[in-house]
């Protein structure tokens, strides 16, 4: 599996997984970050 598909870079997402085991054990957090790029327009 993937976080980057060809259809998310087609759409101009990026996903990463960040993963953390915090110091109680049998824990372990995952957090998931999304960055969408979205076309710019500029006018004169």
């Amino acid at each position: 599996e993937t976080n980057n598909p060809d259809e998310n870079i087609a759409q101009g997402q990026v996903v990463c997984d960040i993963g953390i085991a915090p110091v109680r054990p049998a824990e372990f957090v995952v957090f998931q970050i999304t960055q969408i790029i979205t076309p710019t327009t500029t006018t004169a």
